[in-house]
């Protein structure tokens, strides 16, 4: 799952009207969030976008541990082990819907 975005951190910088996403450097804009909702909701909706190469990498370390996860569920009679289950699906659903 080798995605060619633009690295991380990205960040936000107040335009006239509207937020602008954009790498640390300055040198890349990722998105222009225009100020159609309201001040506040464009605001979440920058710093949504801008947390996302941050969101990824936590999501594929949370991946990294479901092999490990998978054989204690395998083994365990917890009635936890299908709530694990359905975290880890959403965490792939997210990753692959970033990356593909």
């Amino acid at each position: 799952m080798k995605t060619q975005h633009t690295p991380g951190e990205w960040v936000i910088v107040k335009e006239k009207n509207n937020f602008d996403v954009e790498s640390i450097d300055g040198e890349t804009l990722i998105a222009i969030i225009v100020n159609q909702a309201g001040e506040n909701v464009t605001q979440d909706n920058a710093k949504l976008i801008a947390a996302a190469p941050e969101m990824l990498e936590a999501l594929n370390s949370l991946m990294e541990y479901k092999r490990i996860i998978d054989q204690w569920m395998a083994s365990s009679r917890d009635s936890q082990a299908g709530k694990f289950e359905s975290i880890f699906n959403k965490a792939e659903a997210a990753i692959k819907k970033a990356t593909e």
